[in-house]
């Protein structure tokens, strides 16, 4: 970019002053920057902020909060954002904090664990119950847990799937056990043992 100030010559020194030089070039680079806009906090309000302060030039900071459940990045209730030359920072000023306390049909500790928007956490359900659709992991979302935090009983149609701690396929077996009781069989002379089942 070519030099838009001029020397200007001082009256008192008689030299050229740069001060008045410096000055000008960052009123030029102030005055074309891209300035901030009202923000819009999903989940969150500013502090002491009126639309009269707007457009804020870069580098100016305001502080603001966010609603209940929902934090900061920094994982605090109220924080700053600055304008930058490429727009309000953070992005996200205000992001979903779950807790996780309950697990209906599952273990779970009183810990009150507590993860931020975007994370994941493996539960443990009881023997042959599941999250929704079979899953074992929940993700703090927006509006909440998902899957939400309820073991649901397992669809034991499924070979591959285990039901109040037996296979399905053992399950399939013992409804049949009548029907082989019923056919003729020849018992082994050893105590214990299931004789050969003829057809």
């Amino acid at each position: 970019m070519s030099n838009f100030c001029c020397w200007v010559k001082s009256k008192n020194s008689g030299s050229y002053s740069s001060d008045l030089n410096i000055f000008l070039t960052l009123s030029f680079f102030l005055t074309f920057l891209k300035p901030c806009d009202f923000p819009v906090i999903k989940h969150g309000r500013l502090y002491y902020a009126f639309k009269g302060y707007f457009p804020a030039s870069v580098g100016q900071r305001f502080s603001y909060r966010c609603n209940r459940y929902f934090v900061t990045p920094s994982q605090s209730s109220w924080d700053y954002m600055t304008c930058t030359l490429k727009g309000w920072s953070p992005e996200v000023p205000c992001l979903r904090q779950c807790t996780f306390n309950y697990l209906e049909n599952g273990y779970y500790t009183n810990s009150q664990e507590k993860y931020l928007q975007g994370k994941t956490v493996r539960v443990r359900c009881h023997d042959g119950y599941s999250l929704h659709n079979n899953q074992n992991t929940m993700t703090c979302t927006e509006k909440g847990w998902y899957p939400p935090p309820i073991c649901v009983r397992r669809d034991c149609s499924a070979q591959d799937f285990t039901c109040g701690g037996r296979r399905a396929s053992d399950q399939g077996w013992l409804l049949q056990l009548p029907t082989l009781l019923r056919r003729r069989t020849s018992l082994s002379p050893y105590p214990g043992h299931w004789g050969h089942l003829h057809g």
